[in-house]
């Protein structure tokens, strides 16, 4: 019998007679290189292919095919060493670009293109009512916003903002794309899925992005926008409902950067939390407000003339207009009274538009129509068979013809006529009476919609129905039904947020929710709160298993995910003997599927970076990357390879990281539609290489890409690495009380989390800025107050705050106590490779040997430094020494070591002074103006409020930076230098 052709599913290779094979793996490598496997089939999201191995010039290369339309498609694969699970993607979605281009398919993929249909009423435009009158002005109004990139419609609701654009829309000649956004769009997953729906039917040449929006993404959606040949309109509508700041400032990156072709229209009940003043600023906005959509009287006049075929007189047209002041749907409303009874109701608010709704809408309607009319107002849209499932009753149907025909405010959301929605203000009238008049029917209602959503497969709307009904228990059913798909589709802000409205009682009834709710917590670094959900799991597991019912597979599964969440939080909270307990443990559990494995194999290198271990913790994170791949876990993944990018950091690998970081931030979207917040960490290594190669505007930026996809996701420690690196900018620019600001920012969320080697480190950057500010008191009380002294053992994981703490006591002439911590502190990290911490010391260690005059030793000691950093382009480190590093970096050069290298830094520092300020800081130079006037270290301290220690330290850096060693030589240079 012939054997299956071997398939990659999942970056998992699954052959006829072997065990699975991850992608990359040594088994995976030894695969490829047998000859007698000669082909394999790919799939995945982004496509699929059929590889073969050929022969061509004497070598083996192996190439891609893939069938369509009676063609065959070719790709080059290259070599063996070449077939890595990115590079497969990669080939597998230019595959399927290619057969989207081909002319055989060009022309009808779109037509076909058939969208899930809740998706498809986000993107459907309600259609213009018969009665419309036409508003000529504000027509004119929308057509002006094709010279400019946002036009803004802001008025309160009822005011006609979706009649005026639905009505623009179908006169208008051009492309123009709709989505209907509603208060779930928070999540922004959810929100780019429609936007790029919506762009996609504008843009045809834009292909499926991930809907997290890197500026990578966006950049790709800009350019792909940028072959549009015409005019297009994306309109917005209810983007009041969209709370969410990461939305905000991903969307204004979009528009900020939209080709000149392409225009937004956003409709919104406020202002919208964009940078409007920009575009206001330089004349690119087109806004229409409350008052352009208010009816003038003519408007009115022929309102009433299109509607009832009535001539309104002068008074009552003005009566008219008093009443109402314009208002769209007052005035629908006024009109239908006026067509029943002949007299003109007063419509003009909102409490008179409710009770219009009761006399003359809903008390006019049979019993049944009356009930289906408030039992189905719980739904934010609906089709016939959900009207059913909520009113408990058959003619669903029925009951929609009959809504349409009475044009009872109801809304189509789609062109097939399947799903509608009430009109916003009616809905809300229908509600809020449904809960006066039926309190006790609300709860069951909710249920029956949560019933019904689940049974189609609408999680979301499920969860939100099961938490309006209060009913906690069907809520956490759902949730943990579906809580591996719910993080396999990225929304783990959504999941967090629906496990935090879980009431404890309940919550303790679910034990696999809360254990990964646990584990989750711990990924965020809000580890009091992961710890305390980790105890209520512990006991419901306990209790769980005491089920009799409770079969053995689920036992040992249940035992599995305990101890991957256990050792989560033991890694997370750097407690390396727990941690590696609960591994181990969770490692001979047989039933650990690939999701656990990745997430314990990511857990195992977070130990080993704790315990110093640098090169089993890559191994370890390379584990977690392929396991998190094969288990759909790409957060595991993701996160794993920004943790690897930070270990190669401290080893020095500058550039390798930056290359790591870049393709990382660009392939991320060809292995999934997921996920991306974690991405950040690359973003922050990224930016931290671009700050020590002193490119620092390029780095704010990427700084700013990284804390926005951050903010997301929400764990603390890489958010607090990002934070640091800007407030480090910030001191580079002088704006030190910033740089305290964004610290502080920083040190609350890490006191908050109880991150406790965060808080350590994150007080020793503050000092950091201290130093720069010439504060040595508080340098000087910082020092006194560590809680481990130079005399300790040192720790792996205070390194940073240890080499802070050696600048601080050269700060204050401490060089006895400096110079053992940096000796100690050399020992530890150049033997475990941490080379950029051994350059920093070693650059300390050489000015205090400047300083005490040992100058031998400080060029032997800074050239070994300066050796270490030349091949990564090493500057911020020896620049943010300041002035009195230059002097020692001349005489380094007059020894012939590194001379280019040390001449690009004398440049720079030329080029830092100019822009960071000048030779000596203000302080300093205040002290030098009292030194030349013959002022005693007394009398000086005395003068400026210091202890005269601190007035020696300032004399040392003086002398230091100025290349002298007395007050009279220090006067005499200050002069040539013109500084005095």
């Amino acid at each position: 019998m012939a054997h299956a052709t071997p398939l990659v599913l999942n970056h998992v290779l699954i052959t006829h007679s072997d065990t699975p094979i991850l992608l990359e793996s040594v088994e995976w490598w030894r695969w490829l290189e047998d000859e007698t496997h000669s082909t394999f089939r790919f799939r995945s999201a982004r496509g699929s292919f059929t590889a073969r191995r050929e022969r061509k010039h004497g070598l083996w290369y192996w190439y891609a095919y893939r069938r369509a339309h009676g063609r065959l498609y070719k790709a080059y694969l290259g070599k063996t060493e070449e077939l890595r699970a990115v590079h497969l993607e990669v080939i597998a979605q230019s595959l399927a670009a290619q057969i989207l281009q081909s002319p055989q398919n060009r022309s009808s993929v779109r037509e076909r293109e058939e969208l899930p249909p809740l998706l498809a009423t986000k993107l459907y435009r309600p259609p213009m009512r018969p009665e419309l009158v036409l508003r000529p002005r504000l027509l004119e109004q929308l057509d002006r916003g094709k010279h400019y990139p946002l036009t803004l419609i802001t008025a309160p609701a009822g005011s006609g903002k979706t009649t005026l654009l639905s009505s623009w829309c179908e006169h208008r000649d051009g492309l123009s794309a709709w989505v209907s956004l509603d208060a779930e769009d928070n999540d922004p997953v959810l929100f780019w899925t429609y936007v790029q729906a919506a762009l996609r039917r504008l843009c045809p040449a834009l292909q499926e992005q991930t809907p997290w929006p890197s500026r990578s993404v966006l950049t790709t959606i800009v350019n792909s926008l940028a072959t549009v040949s015409q005019d297009v309109f994306l309109i917005l509508d209810d983007y009041h409902l969209v709370k969410s700041q990461g939305i905000h400032e991903t969307f204004g990156f979009l528009l900020e950067h939209l080709p000149p072709q392409v225009h937004l229209i956003i409709a919104s009940r406020s202002e919208v939390p964009l940078p409007l003043f920009r575009f206001r600023a330089r004349g690119q906005l087109n806004e229409i407000t409350a008052s352009d959509l208010r009816f003038s009287r003519d408007e009115i006049a022929a309102f009433w003339t299109r509607l009832l075929h009535i001539e309104l007189s002068t008074e009552e047209v003005a009566a008219l207009d008093q009443q109402t002041e314009g208002w769209a749907v007052a005035l629908q409303l006024a009109a239908r009274q006026q067509g029943k009874t002949g007299q003109i109701p007063d419509a003009g608010s909102k409490s008179s538009l409710f009770a219009y709704f009761t006399g003359e809408v809903l008390e006019q309607q049979p019993e049944p129509i009356r009930t289906a009319l408030l039992y189905t107002s719980i739904l934010k849209r609906f089709t016939a068979a959900l009207c059913d499932a909520v009113t408990g009753q058959q003619g669903g149907t029925e009951l929609l013809a009959y809504l349409k025909q009475e044009n009872l405010f109801l809304v189509p959301l789609d062109e097939r006529g399947e799903w509608y929605r009430y009109h916003h203000l009616f809905a809300e009238f229908l509600y809020e009476r449904l809960c006066h008049s039926f309190p006790e029917q609300v709860p069951d209602l909710h249920r029956r919609a949560a019933h019904w959503y689940e049974l189609h497969g609408y999680l979301s709307e499920a969860v939100e129905h099961a938490f309006a009904a209060q009913d906690m228990e069907l809520a956490a059913t759902l949730i943990e039904r579906e809580v591996l798909k719910v993080i396999a589709r990225g929304e783990v802000v959504t999941l967090l947020h629906w496990c935090s409205r879980l009431s404890v009682p309940v919550f303790v009834q679910f034990p696999v929710l809360l254990l990964f709710y646990s584990g989750l917590l711990s990924s965020v670094g809000q580890m009091d709160q992961a710890e305390r959900y980790f105890q209520l799991a512990e006991k419901a597991v306990e209790r769980r298993k005491q089920d009799a019912t409770l079969s053995e597979a689920d036992a040992l599964w249940l035992d599995g995910l305990y101890a991957t969440s256990a050792a989560a939080l033991a890694a997370y909270r750097g407690d390396v003997e727990r941690a590696y307990h609960f591994v181990s443990q969770a490692r001979a559990n047989p039933l650990l599927n690939d999701y656990l494995r990745s997430v314990i194999a990511a857990c195992l290198g977070v130990v080993y970076l704790f315990s110093g271990d640098a090169e089993s913790a890559y191994s370890a994170l390379e584990e977690a990357i392929r396991w998190g791949v094969a288990g759909q876990n790409l957060h595991a993944s993701i996160a794993s390879r920004g943790a690897q990018s930070f270990l190669l950091l401290t080893q020095g690998q500058l550039r390798r990281v930056a290359e790591m970081s870049r393709a990382a931030i660009e392939e991320s979207k060809l292995i999934s539609e997921y996920r991306i917040p974690s991405l950040s960490m690359q973003y922050f290594t990224l930016a931290d290489v671009l700050y020590e190669w002193n490119r620092l505007e390029e780095a704010e930026q990427v700084l700013r890409a990284g804390l926005q996809l951050g903010s997301e996701w929400g764990y603390v420690g890489a958010l607090g690495y990002g934070y640091s690196t800007l407030a480090f900018l910030r001191v580079t620019e002088g704006r030190f009380e910033e740089a305290l600001a964004l610290l502080q920012r920083v040190l609350s969320e890490v006191r908050a989390g109880n991150l406790h080697s965060f808080v350590t480190l994150t007080e020793a950057y503050q000092v950091r800025v201290y130093l720069r500010m010439e504060k040595l008191d508080a340098v000087a009380e910082w020092a006194r107050t560590l809680p481990f002294s130079p005399d300790d053992a040192l720790v792996y994981t205070h390194e940073l705050t240890y080499l802070i703490q050696a600048e601080a006591l050269l700060a204050i002439s401490a060089y006895q106590q400096a110079e053992e911590l940096l000796r100690r502190l050399l020992a530890i990290v150049e033997p475990a490779g941490h080379m950029r911490s051994a350059i920093q010391a070693r650059t300390l260690l050489a000015l205090l040997y400047q300083t005490r005059g040992q100058r031998e030793e400080a060029i032997v000691t800074l050239a070994r430094a300066l050796q270490a950093a030349e091949p990564e382009g090493y500057k911020r480190v020896f620049v943010e020494r300041g002035a009195k590093l230059i002097p020692l970096l001349q005489r380094v050069a007059l020894q012939g070591v590194t001379p280019t290298y040390v001449q690009q830094l004398l440049s720079l520092f030329s080029e830092v002074q100019r822009n960071e300020g000048s030779l000596l800081s203000e302080r300093e130079l205040d002290v030098l103006r009292l030194i030349a006037a013959g002022k005693s270290n007394q009398e000086i301290a005395q003068a400026f409020v210091l202890t005269v220690s601190t007035v020696k330290s300032h004399l040392n850096n003086i002398y230091t930076k100025l290349g002298v060693h007395s007050r009279t030589q220090a006067i005499a240079r200050a002069q040539e230098l013109r500084l005095l």
